[in-house]
Parts: structure tokens; sequence; C-alpha cells
């Protein structure tokens, strides 16, 4: 994300420069060239002014702050409350048969088989108790 807007960036601040009309050269050596200049700063100069700027933009306008920074205060407001549930919830399932949590586990089952049963297990109960 901050490489994309570094490209910007370094246009705009004269390090790169678009081929003048007629010349046989493409985006993609902007792009070589923007990317070779952020990899040498990042390496030999890591507060390079127009990094900064780079990192800005790319909060600013691909990481949506504004909007992060609405959901924090928002958050920051509200009561949390946990809750000790006896199966893996829909969310924790994803994390759990693709992450850590399933690496854990030592079965003798194969992987596929464990995730079915595991699976079965988590909507039999949610059949049975409901989601709560």
């Amino acid at each position: 994300m901050v490489q994309r807007s570094f490209r910007a960036v370094a246009r705009i601040g004269g390090l790169t420069f678009p081929a003048p009309p007629g010349a046989n050269t493409t985006g993609r050596s902007l792009r070589a060239a923007s990317s070779l200049i952020y990899q040498v700063l990042i390496r030999y100069d890591k507060k390079h002014v127009l990094l900064g700027q780079a990192e800005r933009e790319a909060l600013k306008n691909d990481g949506h702050l504004a909007r992060v920074e609405a959901l924090l205060d928002e958050l920051s407001m509200k009561k949390l409350r946990v809750q000790e549930i006896k199966t893996l919830s829909p969310f924790a399932f994803p994390l759990w048969s693709e992450g850590d949590l399933f690496s854990l586990t030592f079965s003798s089952e194969t992987t596929k088989d464990q995730i079915l049963r595991m699976l079965e297990l988590q909507q039999s109960e949610v059949q049975k108790n409901g989601f709560k």
C-alpha cells in the first residue's frame, strides 16, 4: 500500500517522471524506477520526507483512516461483554480450521475429516441450543 502511494509521491516530488510524448518507455519502467527508489530509501533513509508522505497518504486513502478512527471511538464508548461458549463460533471456525489452533490439535484423523467432524458438531450444537 505504501509503495503504491510512494509511486505518486515520487512522481510529484520529481524523483521519477513520465516519458515525454513519443518516447518508447512504459508504465512498467516507471513502476520499476519508483520501486527501486522506494527500496533504497527504506534501506538507507527511513525518515525521508517522501516516505513519510507516502505512509500518510496510504493511511488516508487506502486505509480509510477516518472510518477506522470513528469506529474505534465508537467502540471505546461501549461496554465489553465476555461470554464463554462451548463450541467454536461461526467467526472462530475459519480461524481454527486454517490457523494455529488447528495445528495444535493432535488426531489420527485426516485434516478434511477433522474439519468435517467439527463442522457437524458445530451445526448440531447450533440446532440444539441456537447460537447465543
